[in-house]
């Protein structure tokens, strides 16, 4: 059975904690309330030489809990390979309102609640790295880490670019 579901009000429902990141170039936030992603990377990052130097590269993270499973703690993390290159923490302040998000809407009026509660306590950050600097092929990883866990948040391989031979 898959972590999130819809319920029967069509409001997201989280049965477990959750966490996954987005990596790209940047982030806009326009005055409409989108949120644009550019350079949006998949699963890896081909460069064509180390050392790589971006002016700027951000990650966008987000952690989802259960109504009745409210977050005490959250602090993302940032490693290339075993290193923690950044790190970034929900301030307190931001947590009681996420806590009491939840409580407000732990009843919700379309549909009884199922195991595991609705979506109502979901944390979004953005990391951004400026410069960023990657001496080597490797792995970024990102974490959620909270009052009790460290969730995965997913990671981007960067590797370089193989040069094939010109033809002439």
């Amino acid at each position: 059975m898959p972590d999130e579901v819809i319920g029967s009000s069509g409001v997201p429902v989280v049965r477990a904690r959750a966490a996954h990141a987005i990596f790209c170039d940047d982030l806009r936030h326009e005055d409409s309330g989108k949120l644009l992603i550019i350079g949006m990377y998949g699963e890896e990052m081909g460069v064509p030489a180390f050392p790589l130097q971006l002016p700027v590269f951000t990650i966008l993270v987000s952690a989802s809990t259960p109504a009745d499973e409210p977050f005490k703690s959250l602090e993302v993390k940032v490693y290339f390979g075993e290193e923690e290159i950044a790190s970034r923490a929900a301030p307190p302040e931001a947590i009681a309102q996420l806590s009491a998000a939840s409580a407000e809407s732990a009843m919700p009026l379309m549909a009884p609640s199922p195991r595991g509660g609705y979506v109502t306590n979901r944390w979004r950050v953005n990391v951004q790295l400026a410069p960023f600097v990657v001496s080597r092929p490797g792995v970024l990883r990102v974490r959620v880490v909270t009052e009790s866990e460290e969730i995965p948040a997913g990671g981007l391989r960067i590797r370089q670019l193989e040069v094939s031979p010109s033809h002439g």
